[in-house]
């Protein structure tokens, strides 16, 4: 089963060809140094991004190259509000504002995924922690809670004009519409 996974994020972090955006401030690509590839992010079926900083390694054996760690993501649960922002200019813009409150001071936003799949958005938020970030297991959190809101685009541009849902983590939905087609 091990392999079976491991095959499964070599071929996806490779060939990661998708209709998937990820819209982190940080736009992070894979890269490669030397004989390791670090890849921000691995799509699976379903929840594209889940799979985070993977790392692979080079075994010196032809092509093959060996899995040494990875993240699997958790969807941001404190979410609490998401808002449409359309812009009134034309091509017309459309991002969605997710706001709430972490649970404390070590929680972050992190990596934000957006996929459409014909008229529908699909948005994962995932949630980015100190021990994510600095690989240390033992770390001291303020218990207070922390608001938070990102501001998420959309790619709009070139749409037909017509009504599109979106969903963000699969706890909220919601619609927008275009009322002529979005390109020049």
């Amino acid at each position: 089963m091990a392999k079976k996974v491991y095959l499964l994020l070599c071929a996806l972090a490779i060939l990661n060809i998708s209709m998937v955006s990820n819209v982190n401030a940080d736009d992070k690509v894979p890269v490669l140094e030397g004989v390791e590839l670090n890849v921000p992010s691995v799509d699976s079926s379903g929840m594209p991004g889940v799979f985070q900083d993977a790392k692979f390694k080079m075994t010196g054996v032809g092509n093959l190259w060996q899995l040494q760690e990875f993240n699997i993501a958790q969807t941001l649960k404190t979410i609490e509000k998401v808002e449409v922002l359309k812009t009134d200019a034309f091509p017309v813009q459309i991002f969605l504002r997710i706001s709430g409150n972490l649970s404390n001071g070590c929680d972050e936003v992190g990596q934000v995924h957006v996929k459409q799949v014909g008229n529908s958005f699909k948005v994962f938020a995932y949630y980015k922690n100190q021990q994510q970030q600095t690989g240390e297991a033992d770390y001291t959190c303020t218990p207070a809670l922390v608001p938070f809101s990102k501001v998420i685009p959309l790619s709009v541009y070139g749409l037909q004009a017509g009504d599109y849902q979106y969903s963000v983590n699969e706890q909220f939905s919601g619609a927008f519409y275009l009322p002529t087609d979005n390109s020049f």
